[in-house]
């Protein structure tokens, strides 16, 4: 195996143990999706929190909803604020919680 090789397997194994490490100190953040999610299913909006599918592309949790015209209200109502950046929306973490914590992407079932 040339050193290249093996220079690029280290390289890929660090990026991989840096992405697990932030996953585990995010873990609050998957949490706090959950709850979200419980939240909306309470007031009647169907949601699913979808983790992220490949660690060291995105970390953020996704949360899928069937109307995002009436999961707003309920997310809002939660102290989280909803963004919509040209049509692709953003769910900021609510007034105190961590620095650190995550925005989460809002999409609608197609």
């Amino acid at each position: 195996m040339s050193t290249l090789h093996v220079d690029t397997l280290i390289r890929l194994g660090e990026q991989f143990a840096h992405a697990v490490a932030t996953l585990a100190v995010h873990r609050k953040d998957f949490d706090r999706a959950d709850q979200l999610v419980d939240h909306l299913s309470l007031c009647g909006v169907p949601a699913v929190a979808v983790p992220p599918s490949w660690p060291l592309t995105a970390y953020a949790p996704l949360i899928v909803v069937n109307s995002i015209e009436h999961a707003v209200p309920a997310i809002e109502a939660t102290g989280h604020i909803v963004i919509n950046n040209q049509g692709k929306y953003l769910i900021n973490p609510p007034e105190g919680a961590a620095i650190d914590a995550f925005t989460f992407r809002l999409e609608q079932r197609t």
